[in-house]
C-alpha cells in the first residue's frame, strides 16, 4: 500500500527509474515496458528530463559523477561522440524519437519544437546547477545552434509550430496556440531574441506575461 511506501523511497526510486532509461552514451529512452519486448527509442524530451534528474541525484548525494554524466549526454547531443549523431534539421531542431545507439530518426518522427525545447531546458538547468565551464560551453552550443525564430507562426494568435521541416521552416497546419508545455518553447524563443525583441517577444507579452 502507499502507506507502507515512504515518500523518500518513492523519490529515490523515481530517480533510479529515470537512470534505468540511460544507456552507455548518456542517452535516455522514453519509456520502459514491463510486458512483452522491452523496447523504446530515445526521445529528446526524455533526455532533457534525464539531465534535470542528474542535478537532483547530485544534490541528494545519490551519485558522485553527475557532472561527468551531464557532459557525456551533452557531448552526444552536440555531435561530440562520432558514433552518435542526433538527427537535426537545418535550423538545429531535433527529431522527437531517435535511435538510442546512433541518433538516427525513429518511428517516422517529426522535428519537434517541444521535445527540442525540453531538451534545451534540461541542458540550461544543468548548466545553472553545476556552474561548470565545460557544461556551460556545451549548453551554450546547444542553445545557440537552434533557430528559435522559425518556431513562431503567429505572434497575434500565439501560434507556435509543433513541427518543423527539414529546411528549418515550420510545417503549415502543424500549429498550436497557447497551451500548457508550449510555454517552454515561447520562453526560449523570447530569450533567443534578447533585448531587441521581435515576434517571440510580442507573442510572450500578448499571451504569457499576464496570467
Amino acid at each position: 500500500s502507499l502507506k507502507a511506501y515512504p515518500v523518500d523511497s518513492l523519490y529515490r526510486d523515481s530517480f533510479r527509474m529515470i537512470q534505468s532509461l540511460r544507456n552507455d552514451k548518456g542517452v535516455y529512452r522514453d519509456a520502459r515496458r514491463f510486458a512483452g519486448e522491452d523496447y523504446h527509442p530515445a526521445s529528446t524530451a526524455a533526455i532533457g528530463v534525464g539531465l534535470v534528474a542528474l542535478c537532483i541525484g547530485d544534490r541528494m548525494q545519490w551519485i558522485d559523477d553527475g557532472r561527468d554524466q551531464v557532459i557525456q549526454t551533452l557531448e552526444a547531443m552536440t555531435g561530440g561522440d562520432p558514433s552518435f549523431q542526433p538527427d537535426r534539421n537545418a535550423g538545429g531542431v531535433f527529431r522527437h524519437w531517435i535511435n538510442m545507439e546512433t541518433g538516427a530518426r525513429e518511428w517516422n518522427s517529426e522535428y519537434s519544437t517541444i521535445d527540442c525545447a525540453i531538451l534545451v531546458s534540461g541542458t540550461l538547468f544543468a548548466s545553472r546547477y553545476f556552474k561548470d565551464p565545460a557544461i556551460d560551453s556545451l549548453a551554450e552550443n546547444l542553445f545557440s545552434t537552434v533557430d528559435w525564430s522559425k518556431m513562431i507562426a503567429d505572434p497575434i494568435s500565439g501560434g507556435i509550430y509543433r513541427e518543423m521541416g527539414e529546411d528549418g521552416n515550420g510545417v503549415p497546419g502543424a500549429i498550436t496556440t497557447p497551451y500548457s508545455e508550449y510555454i517552454i518553447v515561447a520562453w526560449l524563443c523570447k530569450n533567443a531574441e534578447g533585448e531587441a525583441g521581435g515576434p517571440a517577444t510580442e507573442l510572450w507579452n500578448s499571451h504569457y506575461t499576464d496570467p
